[in-house]
């Protein structure tokens, strides 16, 4: 199972990738999604027991693509859930 997410937010691709970086480095729920990093340019490469996949920053614009694996498409509600509030959590984090 794949998933597919393109969020538009207000801010350009520096400060998404400033946002996710921290995010990915402070927060043990997405150390343990994103397993291993990689960023190349704006593209940040992950895969971990739930998955692989990226993170496409542009300005204004997070796409995200997660090929889920057998742990993680049994997660797939939850890992859904978690990122529609990534929006909302860059929005909080610039205030």
């Amino acid at each position: 199972m794949a998933i597919d997410r393109t969020f538009t937010i207000p801010a350009g691709a520096d400060a998404l990738k400033s946002f996710f970086e921290k995010q990915a480095q402070e927060r043990m729920d997405l150390k343990m999604f994103f397993g291993e990093m990689a960023w190349e340019g704006n593209t940040m490469n992950f895969k971990s027991g739930l998955g692989e996949g990226s993170i496409a920053l542009s300005d204004n614009e997070a796409k995200i693509h997660i090929e889920l694996s057998m742990f993680g498409n049994a997660m797939s509600g939850q890992i859904e859930g978690a990122l529609e509030k990534f929006p909302e959590m860059f929005t909080k984090s610039q205030q």
